[in-house]
C-alpha cells in the first residue's frame, strides 16, 4: 500500500513542480511589475519637480522651467566651480550654433546653496514670470498664451542662473543616485524641448558632439520633439 502511494506521488511530482514553477513565475512578475510601476511613479514625480525649479533669465525675470518648454533645450551643468566655469567658457566658442538649437545653459555649482544662505537679501531685485496660460480651445486664451510665450522667448538668452540652489542640488543628487552616479560628481543633463530629460553624462559635455546631436529649432525633428 505504501509503495503504491509513493508511486502515485512520484507520478504527480512533475505536475506539482510545474504548478509550483508557475506560481513562482507569477509572483516574480507581480513584484517586477510593482517595482516597474514604482520606478515610473518616481520618474514622473522627479520630472514634475524638475519642471518647477526656478531660474533667473538675463532680464532678471524669474521663471520655472515648465514655462520654457517649446522655447529652449536647457543644458544643466552641475559640478565644481572650476569644472562648470571651464564648460561655460568652451561653450562660448559655439554660442551661435548652440543658440540655433535652443540651448540654454544652466550652471549649478555644488555647495552654492550654503553660500547663498549666508548672503544678505535685498528687496525688489527680481520680478516673477508672467503666467503662461494653457492653450485651450478658446481663441482668446490661445492668443494670450502665444503672446506670453513670445515675450518670454524674447527674454531668453544663452545662460540662466538658478534660483533656490538647495532645491536644484537636491534634484540633481536624486537623479545621480537613480542612475548609479556618485552624488556630487560632475554631470551634465540635456533636456528636450518638451521638458523631459534627453540624456545625461558624467563630466562636462563635448560641445562638438552636442551640435551634432541636437537639431536646429526650425528642423522637423525639433518640431516632433515639442
Amino acid at each position: 500500500m505504501v509503495p503504491l502511494i509513493c508511486w502515485k506521488l512520484l507520478g504527480m511530482l512533475p505536475s506539482i513542480l510545474e504548478h509550483t514553477a508557475g506560481i513562482i513565475v507569477l509572483v516574480a512578475l507581480y513584484f517586477w511589475e510593482n517595482k516597474k510601476e514604482e520606478q515610473q511613479i518616481t520618474q514622473i514625480s522627479r520630472n514634475e519637480t524638475l519642471s518647477r525649479l526656478p531660474v533667473r533669465l538675463s532680464t532678471n525675470r524669474i521663471t520655472e522651467l515648465v514655462q520654457l518648454r517649446d522655447i529652449t533645450r536647457p543644458v544643466i551643468l552641475a559640478g565644481s566651480k572650476a569644472s562648470v566655469t571651464r564648460a561655460l567658457q568652451r561653450a562660448e566658442r559655439y554660442r551661435t550654433e548652440l543658440l540655433k538649437r535652443g540651448v540654454l545653459l544652466i550652471p549649478v555649482i555644488f555647495g552654492a546653496s550654503q553660500k547663498a544662505q549666508s548672503m544678505p537679501r535685498g528687496f525688489g531685485s527680481s520680478r516673477p514670470a508672467a503666467s503662461v496660460p494653457s492653450v485651450g480651445d478658446d481663441f482668446e486664451k490661445r492668443t494670450e498664451s502665444i503672446a506670453a510665450k513670445s515675450r518670454l522667448k524674447a527674454e531668453v538668452r544663452f545662460k540662466a542662473d538658478i534660483v533656490s540652489p538647495e532645491q536644484w542640488e537636491s534634484w540633481i543628487r536624486d537623479q545621480q543616485e537613480s542612475e548609479g552616479v556618485t552624488p556630487g560628481e560632475d554631470v551634465y543633463i540635456i533636456l528636450r524641448l518638451d521638458g523631459r530629460v534627453r540624456r545625461s553624462g558624467r563630466g562636462m559635455p563635448n560641445w562638438n558632439d552636442i551640435l551634432q546631436e541636437l537639431p536646429r529649432l526650425e528642423d522637423l525633428l525639433s518640431k516632433l520633439e515639442r
